[in-house]
């Protein structure tokens, strides 16, 4: 399951993504489509934990981003916890 509220991202004064809110249960398919410049990337990347968000939460699986990244041998390792929710900050 993943559960996002209240999602918000900008890049300087440009505000990416403006309060998303998202529920998708265990199973479903979904798409992402939009223009280009839209966010999906954005969206995604925050989702995945290859970008920070400036307000929000981001739960997959009921747990919380901890820390966003780490890098090993040039390899990024997400790191998923059960810390304070909802703080995507890097």
């Amino acid at each position: 399951m993943i559960e996002i509220s209240c999602l918000k991202k900008s890049f300087g004064d440009l505000d990416v993504l403006d309060d998303i809110n998202l529920n998708i249960q265990r199973g479903s398919i979904y798409g992402l489509v939009g223009r280009s410049g839209a966010g999906k990337s954005t969206l995604l990347r925050c989702m995945n934990g290859l970008e920070s968000y400036d307000e929000g939460s981001i739960l997959i699986y009921k747990r919380g981003f901890c820390e966003r990244e780490s890098q090993n041998n040039s390899k990024y390792n997400k790191l998923l916890c059960s810390c304070e929710i909802g703080d995507g900050r890097a």
